[in-house]
């Protein structure tokens, strides 16, 4: 169990249970066809590019350049892995150089001895509204391809029927 301070926070390595504070995961998107999602993560690296682009976030355009994702096909299901620099992460949440997750969720400072820096990093979400967007899009994607399918595996178009009276 995380210790807590006189405030009732826990520290700031404990906000994701499990995962190490220096390790955050690469974000894992599922879908039901290769292809679709092979069409998709290039569109959706694009979409977050210009979002960085236009929050003018990034040092020296790093984080721009460290997108890296990849398709894979299971027995059962196919997922996509992407992957780009740590401190992207940070600067959607408005965190770092002071300002730590907890305090950002809370909006309280975990020790006295910071009152006087503040919460002056101020989140730029470049990533979390466009992930939930784009699973949402990509949910749409695969639901008008499987009806798509399944018209073409109910109604085939060489069947001719003819009526004699």
């Amino acid at each position: 169990m995380a210790r807590r301070n006189w405030r009732g926070l826990s520290r700031a390595s404990d906000v994701i249970s499990g995962v190490p504070n220096n390790v955050i995961p690469d974000v894992q998107i599922t879908a039901k066809s290769a292809e679709i999602l092979r069409a998709f993560m290039p569109v959706f690296v694009e979409r977050l590019r210009r979002n960085i682009d236009t929050m003018n976030i990034g040092y020296e355009g790093d984080l721009d350049d460290s997108f890296r994702f990849n398709v894979r096909k299971g027995s059962s299901v196919v997922s996509a892995n992407l992957s780009f620099n740590f401190y992207g992460r940070f600067v959607d949440m408005g965190v770092g150089k002071g300002t730590t997750l907890v305090e950002r969720q809370t909006g309280r400072l975990l020790m006295d001895g910071r009152a006087g820096t503040g919460n002056q990093r101020k989140p730029k979400p470049w990533f979390s509204p466009q992930y939930v967007f784009e699973k949402g899009r990509l949910a749409e994607i695969t639901a008008e391809a499987m009806a798509e399918l399944s018209g073409q595996l109910i109604a085939p178009d060489d069947v001719e029927v003819t009526l004699n009276v």
